[in-house]
């Protein structure tokens, strides 16, 4: 068993250290995919495209050490061979460290595109490097719960031995060209390190059918998930999934009226729906929950043994792939690169008046209610589709699978005696300095035995909020009645004229 290397004091004064710094940190270069998009005047849409590679990779989990994981990268791990930026095993691995592995992003990248526009993932099937992975699996790629044809549904089960001739648009050197675009007998993409000589469907794949390019058209703005789905008890396990956002039409970043979940009230959008109510956001944030039971990596990383999945209990939770503290960091991948991906941040910054959106997702196999201090959430919809009539929850209990998105306005918290300066009626010293407004809250696994790492609390599953900033005096002040504001309760606070 893996010793205990934090113990609760030294937990809190990372939380304390990381607060402290997290406030005066500035904005990071923004993460950017293997990407290409064009403007098709003849269908009036942009056409995109991605290229996503699948290989291995390690994590490092604070207070526990590193896990061995499967994922996708933006990242050809074929680019990095021989070079400086190789990854190699790390030291605490249970595999000698030093050797190779590959560059897997944990979460996978996120997916962003634009209701109308038509979307191709190119899915390149690299294979494991680490030296005891003797069996290279093949791969798929499953758009959770966007409408797609069988052949792009990624269940391999369905699909098996689909062909087509396909028009690499995207190759800039040759955007007419046309390849065969294949998946093997068993549904799936075969690994350019397979070395089964009795492996038929994947015989002569070197430089041939190791990839697969799955379409979809971009229907209903939202949020969704996307991982393998071979063998899904073990790849979907081992961490091959990411984020997927389809942003409502004239969805624009740098205009407030039409940065929104699912449109502006009253457009029609392309799918026929009118949304009702607003969901206009200043800020917006990625949850995607998961968890991993160690010994089934553990197995996977060195070879020895077997799992038997209905055995699955897990020992790490995670928020986007961090376990506490590490959430109150801004996001980076654990890979060469090192790079940002703001979307994937736990730690919600805002200033009292702004709205922040949370794309909340399960990845994981156990249901997790996510439980927020400070101000209900809004659940604005569920599984990508609007609520014709949105409702107010402290807990959302989101099931395996599920998808759910949230607004939440941060509000001034005023004191008992309704001033905007002092806490408690009892209060005979003033608040410190600078802190009044400075208000930090949980946002957190509500089963809370999922908010320990290595059976120490606090870490796993715990994000935090911080509201910032002095509100205006003219404020709407809140009531003992009516605790949000002195208006409808179904609207969000906005200060007196």
């Amino acid at each position: 068993m893996r010793i205990k290397l934090i113990r609760r004091s030294l937990a809190l004064f990372l939380f304390v250290a990381m607060v402290s710094i997290t406030g005066i940190m500035t904005a990071d270069a923004d993460a950017t995919l293997n990407r290409t998009a064009i403007w098709n005047a003849s269908t009036g849409n942009y056409w995109v495209h991605y290229d996503l590679y699948v290989t291995d990779g390690y994590i490092n989990v604070t207070a526990w050490g590193p896990v061995y994981v499967w994922g996708f990268t933006d990242v050809d791990p074929e680019s990095l061979n021989n070079t400086p930026t190789m990854p190699t095993i790390p030291t605490g691995a249970l595999v000698p460290a030093g050797g190779p592995v590959g560059n897997a992003k944990f979460p996978a990248p996120v997916i962003e595109v634009n209701v109308t526009d038509d979307v191709w993932i190119t899915v390149h099937n690299r294979g494991f490097y680490q030296a005891n992975q003797s069996v290279q699996d093949d791969h798929t790629l499953h758009l959770h719960g966007i409408h797609a044809q069988t052949q792009y549904d990624g269940f391999p089960e369905s699909v098996g031995g689909y062909t087509e001739n396909l028009t690499t648009w995207w190759n800039a050197t040759n955007p007419t060209g046309v390849i065969t675009n294949a998946l093997n007998s068993r549904g799936g993409i075969c690994s350019r390190l397979n070395n089964d000589p009795t492996d038929t469907p994947c015989l002569g794949v070197y430089g041939t059918d190791t990839n697969f390019t799955y379409y979809f058209k971009a229907q209903h703005a939202g949020t969704y998930m996307y991982h393998c789905h071979v063998i899904a008890s073990e790849h979907v396990q081992m961490g091959m999934y990411g984020g997927l956002i389809i942003r409502p039409k004239g969805f624009n970043p740098s205009d407030p009226s039409n940065r929104t979940i699912y449109g502006r009230v009253g457009m029609r959008q392309p799918d026929g729906m009118v949304p009702k109510t607003s969901t206009m956001f200043d800020k917006e944030y990625i949850y995607l929950l998961s968890e991993f039971d160690t010994n089934w990596h553990a197995i996977i990383e060195t070879g020895i043994g077997a799992f038997y999945p209905p055995d699955f209990k897990p020992q790490l939770w995670f928020l986007n792939g961090k376990t506490f503290p590490d959430t109150l960091a801004p996001f980076r991948y654990q890979t060469p690169d090192n790079i940002r991906e703001p979307l994937y941040d736990t730690y919600i910054n805002v200033t009292f008046g702004q709205t922040y959106a949370t794309r909340v997702i399960n990845m994981g196999y156990q249901s997790q209610p996510l439980h927020q201090h400070g101000w209900h959430m809004n659940v604005m919809g569920t599984d990508a589709m609007q609520l014709m009539m949105p409702y107010m929850k402290y807990t959302v209990n989101v099931a395996s699978g599920e998808t759910y998105d949230t607004l939440t306005k941060a509000v001034p918290l005023y004191g008992a005696t309704g001033s905007i300066q002092q806490g408690s009626p009892a209060s005979s010293l003033p608040p410190s300095p600078g802190h009044n407004w400075r208000q930090i809250f949980p946002i957190h696994v509500h089963d809370d035995y999922k908010v320990t790492t290595n059976g120490t609390y606090p870490g796993g599953a715990l994000g935090m909020i911080e509201g910032t900033g002095i509100p205006d005096v003219n404020y709407s002040l809140p009531t003992f009645e009516n605790p949000y504001d002195n208006n409808n309760i179904t609207v969000f606070p906005t200060p007196a004229n």
